[in-house]
């Protein structure tokens, strides 16, 4: 019988505690009715998986391996976010974006699929065994118009699934504790909301030798100027989407920007350190001259 692994529930926890009006349903683990009719999906596990049916979810070998090992082999491998989450669009396409990233977060390392809708009208499914950065094929059942759907491998079973969703909720903790950097364009005829972090980071791209005359210098909004400055600076590897990024990327900018060569003042010397100890008694043998008296030459 399929169970939902303690991986797995403790994910749903994670998104129900951002939005406690979530029934468990709505966060949706173990298969019903209609996946253990079908057989083949992330949802089941091996003693309901159709295997007659040669199932896409037990094709590779990173599931196979993780239903051949007795401790996962049943364990349900995906989770079914319903759209009562109110960022479930956004959630959906960062999730893809950050599958897709060049230097993927490890905790992205075991995702397998995402099958979402980001307008609730097209369906498109991610697929990493389409290739880590393949782009997203409009393809999908469409009742993920209304939920998105996120696979795990089957040898993850035992390995934390929480922690991508911890990030994603995170990144919108603008509180002194947040361990993420609000960069926010604005919406519409709206501009970008000013912070002061982001206008730190503009004076560290201005130092770094970006030009932000266009935008009005470091003036704590992000748009397009800084975006393709921060990707001037720090390399196409950092997308210009106006989202946010991490303090270890804002830290590696910074490191760039003030990185200029310059010898820095002396510091103060020192206090002297403990006396070394004293040196070993050699005893020398005798010292032989061995001398030639210096004559001048003949004139």
């Amino acid at each position: 019988m399929t169970v939902a692994s303690p991986a797995l529930l403790e994910a749903r926890a994670v998104i129900k505690s951002e939005d406690p009006d979530l029934s468990n349903d709505e966060v949706g683990i173990v298969g019903g009715p209609s996946h253990i009719a079908t057989g083949t999906s992330y949802h089941l596990g091996k003693d309901q998986l159709k295997m007659s049916k040669n199932p896409y979810s037990a094709r590779t070998a990173r599931d196979k391996a993780g239903l051949a090992n007795p401790a996962t082999a049943n364990f349900a491998s995906a989770l079914d976010i319903d759209n009562d989450l109110d960022e479930l669009r956004e959630m959906s396409d960062w999730l893809v974006a950050e599958c897709r990233r060049p230097n993927p977060h490890p905790d992205t390392l075991d995702m397998r699929e995402i099958i979402y809708s980001p307008d609730g009208v097209n369906v498109w499914t991610w697929d990493r065994e389409k290739g880590q950065m393949s782009a997203p094929e409009k393809r999908g059942e469409l009742s993920h118009r209304e939920h998105t759907h996120v696979g795990w491998y089957r040898d993850a079973g035992l390995r934390d699934k929480a922690g991508i969703f911890r990030r994603f909720f995170n990144r919108h903790n603008t509180s002194g504790g947040s361990d993420m950097i609000p960069i926010l364009f604005g919406e519409g005829e709206k501009p970008a909301p000013r912070s002061s972090r982001v206008a730190a980071m503009q004076r560290a791209l201005i130092r770094a030798g970006a030009d932000l005359s266009a935008t009005g210098g470091p003036d704590g909004r992000y748009g397009n100027g800084t975006a393709n400055a921060l990707i001037a600076v720090l390399g196409p590897e950092i997308a210009g989407d106006g989202k946010l990024y991490d303090d270890v990327q804002y830290d590696e900018l910074l490191a760039k920007a003030y990185a200029g060569g310059q010898k820095g003042d002396k510091g103060d010397k020192g206090d002297a350190g403990p006396a070394g100890p004293m040196p070993t008694a050699v005893t020398f043998g005798p010292t032989v001259a061995n001398v030639t008296a210096w004559t001048p030459p003949a004139p």
